[in-house]
């Protein structure tokens, strides 16, 4: 069962012309284990955040099961 799905995020700071990262999807399945791995300032946290609330982009977030 998808309970995560991201479609092309893509993110930009006002500061900058050139975007952060290409087009970033991704889904996450139930029993699934997900890690966000990386070097310091590569947007790891960024996309935690957007992923909490949708900032930008469309998100599907169900953590409700049956």
């Amino acid at each position: 069962m998808l309970i995560y799905d991201m479609q092309n995020l893509v993110k930009v700071y006002p500061a900058q012309s050139q975007s952060v990262n290409d087009l970033m999807t991704f889904q996450i399945y139930q029993g699934e284990i997900f890690g966000i791995l990386g070097d310091n300032g590569v947007g790891k946290s960024t996309l935690i955040r957007i992923g909490i609330k949708a900032v930008e982009g469309a998100n599907f977030l169900d953590f409700v099961h049956s």
